[in-house]
């Protein structure tokens, strides 16, 4: 319990760090209003935070960065001014005129890349009565709309929450150490559906929180804390007996997932208000996911705790999964991986 005691008081000293860090920057909002062939974007900034990651002229090279496309057809983009905003922002505005009234629009805000780690770009398209919201973090500029039809399917996003788990390596490797406990009593389940329910809830909260743009902490931190959670478990494996007290960590690691799950959702581009749907059917795609790999893992472990050689071949994967949690949170944590 001391060393889980330890582990926590680190997790949540290093979400204190990133919540810091990203208080520390700001955030920037753009507003998109297409009239028939033309779209007029309306950018605003904190003054002090434009002139550290732009420097001169920063409406010049914002407008040199923003790139926006009807169907796939680039706008032409016209001269850009700046004003004062409220009392510490800064407001840039520009026209953009495209080859056709757009029914999609594709918005690359190229220029928050010159922000610090953590800033939080939020981009609204309005089309007539349609509203459509999103955010764009420094991993990704580049948001897309539907001005025609902004509501997804159901079954589209769940395929995407799926999509996600199953091609999140880091998260499967977590998955697959947490089932490698020792071979006592392999019938006894029950401990293990505490265990996953417990990183389910977690990740459902975090997951809803960053969606919602309550808070959305850097990737700089996150990716780091998920990778220390996977070495964190795999090195567990070699002390623990059963599935029975680990819920105690995959609730707090799953707050930390969460926040890595989050980024599948926020390049969807959802409208704001078919938010609450889409977190549904996204968490439910990752659950499916979650659920397809331990229900192809479990069944596999078990069949290896007949094996006199099982609790050999447990430490050794454990040890690796170890070994590799440290390279990615090495690797994350210089900007490499």
């Amino acid at each position: 319990m001391k060393a889980y005691a330890a582990a926590l008081m680190a997790l949540v000293a290093a979400l204190l760090c990133g919540t810091a860090a990203a208080h520390g920057v700001g955030v920037s909002r753009a507003e998109y209003t297409v009239d028939g062939c033309k779209v007029h974007a309306a950018l605003t900034f904190r003054r002090d935070e434009l002139a550290t990651a732009i420097g001169e002229h920063p409406e010049r090279v914002i407008a040199a960065l923003l790139d926006v496309s009807a169907d796939g057809s680039p706008c032409v983009r016209g001269a850009p001014t700046m004003m004062p905003d409220e009392r510490d922002g800064a407001q840039i505005a520009l026209d953009f005129v495209c080859p056709r009234t757009p029914s999609s629009l594709h918005v690359d805000s190229r220029f928050i890349e010159r922000f610090s780690s953590g800033h939080t770009h939020l981009v609204a398209v309005n089309s007539g009565s349609q509203k459509s919201e999103s955010i764009a973090l420094l991993a990704k500029s580049a948001t897309d709309f539907e001005l025609a039809n902004n509501r997804r399917a159901l079954g589209a996003i769940i395929r995407v929450g799926v999509e996600h788990i199953l091609t999140g390596y880091d998260h499967l490797t977590f998955l697959l150490a947490l089932l490698l406990v020792p071979a006592t009593k392999p019938r006894r389940l029950w401990p293990l559906l505490g265990v996953l329910t417990a990183f389910t809830l977690g990740h459902t909260a975090s997951l809803a929180v960053a969606s919602l743009g309550w808070f959305v902490p850097s990737s700089a931190i996150i990716e780091p804390a998920i990778a220390l959670s996977i070495a964190y478990v795999a090195a567990e494996n070699f002390f623990v007996t059963g599935w029975r007290h680990r819920w105690l960590l995959t609730l707090p690691f799953g707050l930390v997932h969460g926040f890595g799950f989050a980024s599948g959702l926020l390049d969807l581009a959802v409208d704001r208000a078919d938010l609450p749907r889409a977190l549904f059917a996204f968490n439910a795609g990752v659950e499916l996911g979650q659920l397809a790999v331990v229900a192809v893992a479990l069944p596999l472990v078990l069949l290896c705790h007949r094996s006199r050689r099982y609790e050999l071949g447990r430490r050794a994967v454990s040890g690796a999964i170890v070994a590799l949690g440290m390279v990615w949170f090495v690797l994350r944590v210089t900007g490499r991986g």
